[in-house]
């Protein structure tokens, strides 16, 4: 009867990731004990606080100037005459509306306000899609007779004019999906703590 070698007793090691291991007298490729991988850890979302603030800052701007000069303009037109006079009442109507709700809409940006992310998509698409369609409407639409030339400058300034701001629509929409800009309106804004707490 032959005596059975008593089976070796593996040391265990813990390895860097703070797992328990075995190590064997066999190589890499053949080893029997495989270190256990730690869970993958989740892709870290880019920080767009900053963008989004400076957007937010520029909207503000931009509405409170439009917000001021329309007002000013609305009021120096309270009986309209002719068409031109109609015209600058009616687009001061128009600027002191758009304007009235865009400026909230820019604080809440810098202020990471979850409904001003929907209010912005709410503007952008609305800007995308009126943009587009003006621009379809100046390719297609048949124009009054004019020389060939005239006709090209026309349909390429007016295709121009509503293209560009309807191209910033559908870019702005598609950036504020975006899971970043999602994760930004999500987490709460920690206060400024003086450094002399800090101490």
């Amino acid at each position: 009867m032959t005596d059975t070698p008593p089976a070796r007793c593996l040391p265990a090691v813990i390895n860097a990731n703070g797992f328990r291991t075995q190590h064997s007298d066999t190589n890499t490729s053949g080893s029997k004990f495989k270190i256990m991988a730690p869970n993958p850890q989740p892709k870290a979302v880019p920080d767009c606080s900053e963008k989004v603030k400076k957007m937010g800052r520029d909207v503000t701007t931009v509405c409170g100037i439009i917000l001021f000069f329309s007002f000013v303009g609305y009021m120096q037109t309270p009986h309209p005459m002719g068409e031109l006079g109609h015209f600058m009442h009616d687009s001061s109507e128009i600027l002191l509306l758009f304007a009235s709700w865009g400026l909230p809409t820019g604080i809440g940006l810098t202020r990471a306000w979850r409904w001003a992310r929907i209010s912005m998509l709410l503007f952008t698409v609305l800007l995308g899609v009126s943009g587009i369609s003006g621009a379809v409407f100046f390719l297609f639409h048949p124009v009054v007779p004019m020389p060939l030339w005239e006709q090209i400058v026309f349909r390429t300034i007016s295709v121009s004019l509503c293209a560009a701001p309807g191209v910033a629509g559908v870019l702005l929409s598609i950036y504020f999906t975006r899971a970043d800009v999602k994760a930004y309106f999500r987490t709460p804004l920690q206060p400024k703590i003086p450094a002399r707490d800090l101490l």
